[in-house]
């Protein structure tokens, strides 16, 4: 795993590195507060974040992790020597990973981010929505990002999952209201909604998923521009 080191003692935080480093894992950087953290964070994207509860600056680990939940899907651990009660609730109250206290045992620091990680993996694949589709003589269970766009025909719609078309009879309206997520899938045109995961070019008034070239209607353009900014 790529792993961000976020602890502001240095002797710490290399000896962590080094025991990463005997595991196989990758450390990807040591920072010493909330302002490095973010930062860094803004531009990469560790597999997990080791998280120093208490940290240099006003600002703590728990407002990093609060920012991980908001912003990321990153999975992260805490590490503290603190055992103060109510800095532990709000810790836990994050939801992390795991929690490990100092002084760090290697075997430990190895069980918890691995434990943490595959956690972070299993429920990933339960937090995505199935779609299932019925083409009028089979059904079919999709992933929800599998589907990178569909398509109105009529009184059809052809769903576009990777490398395979499903034509299915149904309103666009009505397969938007009952089978896809708000956060994932956005109706950039009358006849068609796009997965914004699977959008790689913009243009002025088209995107390009896969190669196809999906058309943005004016009116929808703000909208979606606002929401691939967010």
């Amino acid at each position: 795993m790529k792993i961000l080191i976020v602890e502001d003692e240095m002797l710490i935080a290399e000896t962590i590195k080094l025991y990463l480093e005997e595991r196989g894992h990758s450390p990807t950087g040591i920072v010493i507060s909330y302002e490095e953290a973010i930062e860094f964070l803004q531009s990469n994207e560790p597999d997990l974040v080791l998280l120093d509860v208490r940290l240099y600056g006003p600002k703590s680990g728990i407002d990093i992790a609060n920012y991980l939940v908001d912003k990321t899907d990153i999975p992260f651990v805490f590490l503290t020597s603190q055992y103060d009660k109510k800095v532990l609730q709000n810790a836990m109250a994050t939801n992390p990973g795991g929690y490990l206290t100092k002084p760090i045992q290697k075997e430990s620091l190895w069980t918890t981010i691995e434990l943490a990680y595959n956690n972070h993996l299993n429920n990933k694949v339960k937090r995505q929505r199935i779609v299932k589709i019925n083409d009028g003589v089979n059904t079919v269970f999709l992933a929800e990002n599998a589907i990178d766009f569909i398509e109105s025909d009529h009184v059809y719609i052809n769903i576009h999952a990777e490398d395979q078309k499903y034509v299915v009879r149904q309103s666009l309206q009505y397969f938007k209201d009952n089978h896809l997520s708000d956060k994932v899938f956005f109706q950039c045109h009358r006849s068609y909604i796009i997965n914004v995961n699977k959008v790689h070019h913009i243009g002025r008034n088209s995107v390009l998923i896969r190669e196809k070239k999906v058309p943005i209607s004016r009116v929808r353009r703000k909208e979606f521009q606002e929401l691939m900014n967010s």
